[in-house]
């Protein structure tokens, strides 16, 4: 029998069949406990400290519980059920939800952590795991607006009329879920698994898709006006047609049916002033040889930041960016991922004055250009220093 002076202080505690539906939990301490068909429905467990809690499997319920801003850090409640919970702004690193009823649940700005949005696709499949586990939930009606959840497991999870608007999922694992009449408006999806995956009847306005893997998957009705891809890998039945859809901002070459080496692509982002100099280098790389991807600024702006300027960097040979095409949050980021690249993934990066004639004065280059590109930026200068017309093809 658990005391009212107990209910605050239950870490490590060992609670078989309890009702604490509820009950006024806010702030209490619950790490390491072990739960086997607790019933916590509608308990306020704000703020509580629900670390390294055990409760996979038994039977235990949360339907409509509030655990904003609780520390579920290493939590597993895998099989819970949880309707119409709230969990804004939780932190749910390394916790596991498999196969639990998320129906209705309230995700507003969940995290995991302050996992870096930086991690791939691939670092996760190298042994680091993912972040936080949803395999097999149903989150049909779930609130995730601005959640903060990159690596995180989706797979074989539901996502029926899920707003997603804004959220952070960079490298999350979707494979096999299904994504019907879900938003995902403005939502960082780079790096995705999105095998096999049915999306339909949704909308992925201005969502970025730099890196993501789209292999198998079925894609219907679905609102891509905006869309970012570059790197994004497009194979099976929708590819042709989701590959040149031509809402898509292609800020990179994609691979479906024909496969483009990035090394012969570069990257220019031209601002407002620099328009007529972009033209110009954009039409002079053309003609070395090279096929340039003319981007603004505007394009790379996502809610995790410059991470999709990097993405698209990633996704071309070289990048020549003009100084009024952004900010200098995105020129440090390109600088940084520039010099931290192994040598067998190094890539060109400059920056030009908006008129083009010469490089900026609070930068200079940050590699050794291709000889193809400095090629064509010095064709460049020759052109617009003496006044030459030239337009893009």
């Amino acid at each position: 029998m658990i005391t009212q002076g107990q209910v605050k202080n239950l870490e490590f505690a060992d609670l078989y069949q309890v009702n604490l539906s509820g009950a006024d939990l806010r702030g209490a301490r619950l790490r390491g406990a072990r739960l086997v068909e607790v019933d916590l429905s509608g308990a306020d467990l704000t703020g509580a400290d629900v670390r390294d809690v055990l409760g996979m499997w038994s039977r235990n319920r949360l339907d409509g519980a509030t655990l904003d801003a609780a520390d579920l850090r290493g939590s597993d409640l895998s099989g819970a059920s949880l309707a119409c919970v709230s969990l804004q702004g939780a932190n749910l690193e390394d916790s596991r939800w498999e196969s639990c009823d998320l129906r209705g649940a309230d995700l507003t700005r969940a995290r995991v952590g302050w996992r870096s949005i930086w991690l791939t696709e691939s670092t996760f499949r190298q042994g680091n795991g993912a972040s936080v586990w949803f395999d097999h939930a149903d989150l049909s009606g779930a609130v995730m607006t601005e959640a903060h959840l990159p690596g995180a497991s989706f797979f074989g999870a539901r996502f029926d009329r899920v707003d997603a608007t804004g959220g952070v999922f960079t490298g999350a694992n979707f494979a096999q879920s299904d994504v019907s009449h879900a938003s995902f408006d403005e939502a960082d999806l780079c790096g995705v698994d999105f095998r096999s995956t049915r999306i339909s009847g949704g909308s992925l306005r201005g969502t970025s898709l730099l890196g993501s893997v789209l292999i198998d998957t079925v894609i219907t009705d679905v609102d891509l006006t905006g869309a970012r891809t570059g790197g994004t890998v497009f194979w099976g039945s929708d590819a042709p047609s989701v590959a040149t859809d031509h809402r898509i901002v292609h800020l990179g070459p994609s691979l479906h049916a024909r496969v483009e080496a990035p090394s012969r692509t570069v990257l220019v982002m031209g601002g407002r002033e620099s328009g007529n100099a972009a033209a110009t280098l954009c039409s002079a790389l053309q003609e070395v040889g090279l096929r340039p991807f003319l981007v603004d600024a505007n394009d790379l702006r996502t809610p995790a930041g410059p991470v999709v300027a990097v993405r698209a960097f990633e996704s071309h040979g070289a990048a020549i960016v003009f100084d009024d095409a952004t900010d200098s949050s995105i020129l440090t980021t390109l600088r940084r991922s520039v010099h931290g690249a192994p040598s067998w993934a190094s890539r060109a990066f400059t920056v030009l004055s908006r008129d083009g004639l010469e490089p900026s004065a609070n930068e200079a280059s940050a590699g050794a250009l291709d000889l193809d590109v400095a090629a064509a930026i010095e064709l460049t200068r020759t052109r617009l220093s003496t006044n030459e017309r030239y337009s893009t093809s």
